[in-house]
């Protein structure tokens, strides 16, 4: 509870850590303050901590286009930290996990990245069924290796989702070259009978 770690990592490896430590403020009952001064200051202090490690948390997340978020730690801090997070975090808050501080990070990041896993599955899953109801229901949607290499050429694609089982390696990395090149988001499937049934 007086210090907070905020990892920013892409699938196991930590590109970011940033440590913050709370000044240590009990020398200073009894010579300064009251009690009633001493809890009123630590109540002030921790609310500035929890916003500043926010801050930090926001700032890296736009910056790193992040979709996820897990908070860990105390139930105390962790139930603090949710109820004080934005709008636009809390969205993307996909779990939060109760840890003890002296196991270390390992755990954290191990239990971490298998939700993220999980929660990228899902995304990807979503964006799937997407395709599916766009190609069915308005034609905005193509799929196979011809319509969507098609769709890449004239620039008319706006996502490309590729199962990795279903395509050969070349004409898969040569769409995701030229959707590289085009700007054009990519979104990887893994085991998606939708993608089997659309070919």
């Amino acid at each position: 509870e007086g210090e907070a770690r905020i990892l920013e990592t892409t699938i196991g490896s930590v590109t970011e850590d940033i440590l913050e430590r709370r000044p240590d403020l009990r020398q200073r009952i009894g010579r300064e303050w009251t009690r009633e001064h001493y809890h009123s200051y630590c109540e002030e202090q921790a609310n500035r901590f929890v916003k500043e490690k926010i801050d930090i948390i926001d700032g890296l997340m736009s910056r790193g286009g992040h979709n996820h978020l897990i908070l860990a730690g105390s139930p105390r801090m962790v139930a603090r930290m949710r109820k004080a997070l934005p709008a636009r975090l809390s969205a993307k808050l996909i779990d939060t996990m109760i840890t003890n501080p002296r196991e270390g990070i390992s755990p954290i990041l191990g239990e971490s990245i298998k939700l993220f896993i999980a929660a990228e599955n899902m995304e990807s899953h979503g964006r799937v069924e997407e395709l599916e109801s766009a190609v069915f229901s308005n034609g905005l949607g193509v799929c196979g290796y011809e319509q969507s290499l098609e769709a890449l050429e004239q620039g008319t694609a706006s996502m490309l989702i590729v199962d990795q089982r279903l395509l050969e390696s070349e004409l898969r990395e040569h769409l995701v070259r030229l959707a590289i090149q085009s700007g054009v988001p990519i979104e990887t499937v893994n085991r998606s009978e939708t993608m089997v049934r659309l070919g």
